[in-house]
């Protein structure tokens, strides 16, 4: 919302004259609403992500996303004290934290982990409709293995691939396994051998199968 609030704060003014103050909440609001509303309009499936907020309240910001309806995850990223140390100096150019320094990092904690809780309390109402994920960024080193965590979070872990028996998809799920580094397992092979090897699945399965007549009436060839 930062970077549409200087877009939205660019636009206020001009070259010669560009727009001095504070952008109003209600001009970032729209222009946000507008790009989601565009974006479902073209008939693409639209996903947004909230990176920070311009809202002078927590609640402000509650109310503005209600019409978007309820977000499928709450990310909540920390980092280990001599991580974020760290980061102040570089980003502040000092050598060392020192007192001042350590009280507004104090400072700035303490908020965050109240308005992290004041989050979590807010979502997890909705229980698995809104999945609360938490990202310790003190390991993460280069932007490969943030891509990677965030892909181990996000990614499905089982897909379902329902067919018919006369479309082949065996050659097509097996590249894709291949190709994103998953696990293809056919039903009805692992049936076949089960059921061949006779193992104690197996045995099962034909324990339980249930003959069933054909109806000669309907006289279509089944290949399979």
């Amino acid at each position: 919302m930062k970077q549409i609030s200087d877009s939205v704060k660019a636009g206020l003014g001009s070259e010669e004259e560009p727009f001095e103050g504070e952008v109003p909440i209600a001009d970032v609001e729209k222009a946000v609403t507008e790009k989601i509303k565009a974006c479902q309009a073209s008939g693409k499936r639209c996903k947004f992500v909230f990176d920070g907020f311009s809202q002078s309240t927590d609640e402000g910001f509650f109310t503005f996303i209600e019409q978007f309806g309820v977000p499928e995850f709450l990310m909540c990223m920390t980092a280990e004290q001599a991580t974020i140390n760290e980061r102040w100096c570089k980003k502040n150019e000092a050598e060392e934290v020192g007192e001042e320094g350590t009280e507004a990092i104090k400072a700035d904690s303490a908020a965050n982990s109240t308005r992290r809780q004041k989050f979590i309390a807010k979502f997890e109402q909705y229980g698995g409709r809104v999945n609360i994920m938490h990202l310790n960024t003190t390991q993460v080193s280069s932007i490969e293995s943030t891509t990677k965590d965030l892909n181990n979070k996000f990614a499905p872990k089982v897909i379902l691939v329902n067919h018919q028996k006369a479309l082949s998809v065996d050659n097509t799920c097996s590249n894709l396994a291949i190709k994103y580094n998953m696990i293809y397992i056919s039903a009805y092979q692992v049936i076949k051998q089960n059921i061949t090897q006779k193992t104690e699945w197996g045995q099962k399965l034909q324990a339980n199968r249930r003959p069933r007549g054909i109806d000669s009436a309907l006289n279509v060839q089944d290949n399979f």
